[in-house]
């Protein structure tokens, strides 16, 4: 089917760089998007690209989140 994240982009964070073009969606998450977001009564997600996403919280707070797997185990890195 397909191989492993690890084995496909040698790497966590030097792999990104080398995601084929082919395989990253053209559309994401607009700067003005992103500055008109506003709370909910529960947090929420916006989808951007590749398995980054917006975190936005009940206050309006907005956090950048990185989903991936390394070694079949799933990981999150968070920027706030």
């Amino acid at each position: 089917m397909g191989c492993l994240a690890s084995e496909k982009f040698e790497g966590v964070f030097e792999g990104i760089g080398q995601i084929p073009s082919n395989e990253i969606p053209s559309w994401g998450l607009s700067a003005t998007a992103v500055s008109h977001v506003k709370g909910k009564e529960k947090s929420y997600k916006l989808a951007d690209t590749a398995g980054l996403y917006l975190l936005i919280n009940p206050q309006g707070h907005r956090y950048w989140r990185f989903n991936y797997r390394f070694d079949g185990k799933f990981w999150i890195v968070a920027e706030s």
